[in-house]
Parts: C-alpha cells; sequence; structure tokens
C-alpha cells in the first residue's frame, strides 16, 4: 500500500507530496530480508562440506596407484599370487565342465580352449582392481575392522565378477567370437560395472564422526532464548 505524505511547501504556497514506500525506508526490514541467518549457514555449511569431500576424493584417488603398485609388491612374496591363479583356473575348469565347454587343464595356471593355450597371470585375477579400489572404499565413519570385514566381501564379489567374465569370454571364443571381443570388450564391461560399484558407495562423500563439520547440520545452533521475570500480581 502507497502512502503520500507532505515534506514542504514551496515559496508559493503548494504542498509538495511524493509518493513514499514505507519498505524503501526500513533498513532494518530491508536488511532482514536480504540477509537471513539460517539461509546463510546452510549455504556456508554447503560450500564447507563440499570442499571437505573434494579434498577426501583428491587424497583417495592420488592412492590407487600406491595400493595397486603394492598389490605387485605383496605379489613377489607370494609367488605372482599363485595361489589366486590356481584357484581361478580351478573354478574355470569345473564350471566349463558343467557347461560343456571343451576347456582342458595343462598346468597350475595354464589352460587350453578353442585351439588357444592361456596362462592366467595377475591381471587376469582383477586382484590389482581390488586393491585399486581399497582407498575408494574406506570408510573414515566406522572401525578398521569393520571395513576389512567389508572389503572381505568386496573381494569375494570380485572375484565372482572375475570368472563370469573369463567365462563368458571363453564361451564367445568357441563361438567363432575374435579375441578382441571376447576378451578385452567382456573385460571392459567387468572393470566398468565394478567402477559403478565404486561410485554407488562413494565411501569419500560420507560423513566421519571424528572430523567436525563433516556431518550435516539443518542449520546454525539456536540461541537461547531471552528470559523475564515473571510478573507478580
Amino acid at each position: 500500500m502507497r502512502v503520500f505524505r507532505k515534506l514542504r511547501e514551496d515559496s508559493f504556497g503548494v504542498p509538495d507530496l511524493t509518493e513514499h514506500d514505507p519498505a524503501e525506508h526500513d533498513p532494518a526490514e530491508h536488511d532482514l530480508a536480504e540477509h537471513d541467518p539460517a539461509e546463510h549457514g546452510l549455504a556456508e555449511h554447503g560450500l564447507a562440506g563440499h570442499g571437505l569431500a573434494e579434498r577426501a576424493l583428491a587424497v583417495r584417488a592420488m592412492l590407487v596407484p600406491v595400493f595397486v603398485a603394492g598389490c605387485y609388491l605383496i605379489g613377489f612374496c607370494l609367488d605372482q599370487w599363485l595361489w589366486l591363479r590356481v584357484l581361478t583356473t580351478a573354478t574355470l575348469v569345473q564350471i566349463s565342465a558343467m557347461l560343456g565347454l571343451p576347456m582342458h587343464r595343462t598346468g597350475a595356471d595354464m589352460i587350453t580352449v578353442a585351439g588357444i593355450s592361456a596362462r592366467f597371470v595377475v591381471a587376469c585375477t582383477m586382484i590389482d582392481a581390488f586393491f585399486g579400489a581399497i582407498p575408494l572404499l574406506w570408510r573414515t565413519g566406522v572401525s578398521g575392522l569393520q571395513n576389512l570385514v567389508r572389503l572381505g566381501g568386496v573381494l569375494g564379489a570380485v572375484f565372482v565378477l572375475n570368472i563370469v567374465r573369463l567365462e563368458l569370454g571363453f564361451i564367445a571364443m568357441t563361438r567363432g567370437a575374435p579375441w578382441w571381443l571376447a576378451h578385452e570388450c567382456v573385460a571392459g564391461a567387468a572393470y566398468f560395472c565394478f567402477y559403478l560399484f565404486i561410485v554407488r558407495e562413494r565411501a569419500w562423500d560420507r560423513p566421519n564422526p571424528a572430523v567436525p563439520g563433516s556431518e550435516p547440520t539443518l542449520g546454525p545452533p539456536l540461541q537461547a532464548a531471552e528470559s523475564y521475570p515473571t510478573p507478580t500480581l
């Protein structure tokens, strides 16, 4: 609603009427409308949380090649992960026999299928991919034991995924598919599925109770209400 106020009369005696909007001349009300403390606090907290998540992800990403290198260093002590390569070979031979696939074992980690001899190396077990995913899957908000138990389940899932992708590749080869399609493309699809799992987990974006400000809040802390003396009758 607009009102008119008489400011002054000029020398001719004619009143000077100017249009006045109360909201335009009320600094307190204007500042209150523009600056909401609750919204400002939420915005600052959101930016801070986003920055922490980005830094955490950058640190974890830098640790990925370190863990992959550690996988191959451990492999030197474990005969290039021989036990895992033997387990992979034996599992594939058993599954191929159940499916009627002409696969024959010619060594501890060697097979022949579709006229091709193949030997399983470290990369054929996906153990290096699992080690590289450890810094991306580690949750800082839970205990180390809980992380180890969870990562043990992830390792089992990776082993199953690897068996499935290898078996599908050998089946495609026996059907006449070229090596690049039967092996490389199927392997790419398997690694992509593992990547989607890591992104879905978003362990780097989970709150850490030990780090102040990492947990989401609903706004700035509430201030205590002023107390007034109780009137007596």
